[in-house]
C-alpha cells in the first residue's frame, strides 16, 4: 500500500519527524489491532506499508489462521492454512488507516494493488472497492480461490478428518512392516 501527496489540512507537507511520528503511531495501531506490516517514510511526502511483498499479513497468534481455498488442493481437510486476510479484514485494515488519516487531519492519495483507499480528505468504503475490484480477482473467486476464516466447526471438522487418516496410515505402515519381514524371512 502506498500513501503519497501526504499533506496536512493546511496543505503543506508534513516535517519529517511528524510523518515519523504518524508511522509509529500507525503501525501499532495495525499491531494492536492484530495486522502485521512495516510502515516506511518515502521523503516527507509519502509513507508505504508492506510485509513481505503485501500490504499486510495477519497476526496469527491474536487472530488465528485463516483458511486458502483453491480447486487445485489436494489436501486432507481441502484448504491450507493463511495468514493472507480475509475480505472483511481487508476491509477493517484499510478502515483503520483511513481512521488514523482522519484523526491527525492528514490528506493523502492511498491506493492499495487496484484499489484506491483514499484521495485527499475523500475515504472510499467497502462498496466502493467492491466496485473497483479488477476482473481477474472475480474471476479467481468464480474459479474457487479464495480465503475465509476458519471457523471452530472447520477446525473440528478438519481434526477429525485428520485423525482419520492418520489412523489408516499407520494401518497400512503396519500391514507394510509385517510384509517386509514376511519376504525377509
Amino acid at each position: 500500500m502506498k500513501c503519497a501527496y501526504i499533506r496536512d489540512k493546511n496543505g503543506k507537507k508534513l516535517t519529517e519527524k511528524r510523518l515519523e511520528r504518524f508511522c509509529r503511531a500507525l503501525q501499532n495501531k495495525l499491531k494492536k489491532t492484530g495486522f502485521l506490516c512495516e510502515v516506511y517514510t518515502l521523503g516527507k511526502s509519502a509513507i508505504t506499508l508492506s510485509a513481505r511483498s503485501k500490504s499486510f499479513v495477519i497476526d496469527v497468534k491474536k487472530l488465528g489462521y485463516n483458511a486458502r481455498f483453491a480447486p487445485w488442493f489436494k489436501t486432507i481437510v481441502g484448504w491450507k492454512n493463511t495468514e493472507t486476510p480475509t475480505w472483511a479484514q481487508r476491509v477493517q485494515f484499510n478502515n483503520i488507516v483511513n481512521d488514523h488519516f482522519d484523526a491527525h487531519q492528514i490528506s493523502a492519495r492511498i491506493r492499495s494493488g487496484a484499489f484506491k483507499i483514499r484521495d485527499g480528505f475523500i475515504r472510499y468504503t467497502e462498496y466502493d472497492w467492491f466496485c473497483q475490484k479488477p476482473r481477474w480477482i472475480a474471476e479467481n473467486e468464480n474459479r474457487g480461490w479464495y480465503v475465509d476464516a476458519l471457523t471452530p466447526d472447520m477446525i473440528a471438522e478438519a481434526k477429525e478428518k485428520r485423525r482419520k487418516h492418520n489412523r489408516i496410515m499407520s494401518k497400512k505402515r503396519r500391514e507394510e512392516k509385517k510384509a517386509l519381514k514376511l519376504i525377509k524371512a
